[in-house]
């Protein structure tokens, strides 16, 4: 059976961890402490969670805390990076909390591809993958904190070197993510919808 791992509590993280393990999955879910019960439990509470889906600690800014998240996972999953908090190097955490998560990735001959979601500047037309948001121009933290967090695992990824596991990248730019919350933590995202759905 595959194994995946994934930042689990998020808002688009728990959706991914739900489809998982409909699919069959081995689940393991990454979260930053074990004892944070409000984004904990709706885990363990979703179907098949007891018998597919294990919860380990890790953070972005601890990089020892990777190798073993990833140990033995055929795919990972990376939809988690900081937004709208002042208190922290936005843009610094996403480049190198990703760069973390690669490099336990490179380590690990196991895994076979990361999925990773990415965020760019709003347009009026279609993007390609040709296209880049302009980190110089007017667009806001989070957009250039993912922008640069994506140049820096496509960079990385075409540097590992022979020997260790040369997995492959899928970036996805969702664009607008809308949907039911599955845990009451209410994150950016579901802010976000939550105020279109507020407007009068």
């Amino acid at each position: 059976m595959m194994k995946s791992d994934i930042r689990a509590s998020g808002y688009v993280a728990t959706h991914c961890v739900q489809q998982l393990l409909a699919a069959g999955y081995l689940v393991r879910g990454t979260v930053r402490s074990l004892k944070n019960s409000e984004k904990v439990q709706p885990l363990r509470v979703l179907k098949f969670a007891q018998e597919r889906l294990e919860l380990v600690e890790a953070d972005l800014e601890k990089a020892d805390s990777w190798p073993k998240a990833v140990d033995s996972c055929d795919y990972v999953l990376h939809v988690a990076s900081p937004i709208h908090k002042p208190d922290i190097d936005m843009i610094k955490v996403a480049v190198d909390g990703t760069l973390n998560v690669l490099k336990a990735c490179a380590k690990c001959h196991i895994v076979k591809k990361v999925v990773f979601t990415i965020g760019h500047e709003t347009t009026d037309r279609v993007l390609t993958e040709d296209d880049w948001s302009n980190v110089n121009g007017n667009i806001s933290e989070y957009s250039k904190s993912k922008t640069l967090a994506e140049k820096a695992a496509w960079d990385f990824v075409k540097s590992i070197p022979e020997g260790d596991n040369q997995f492959k990248l899928t970036c996805l730019n969702p664009g607008f993510i809308a949907g039911p919350l599955l845990n009451d933590v209410e994150g950016s995202s579901a802010t976000v919808s939550s105020l279109f759905l507020d407007e009068e």
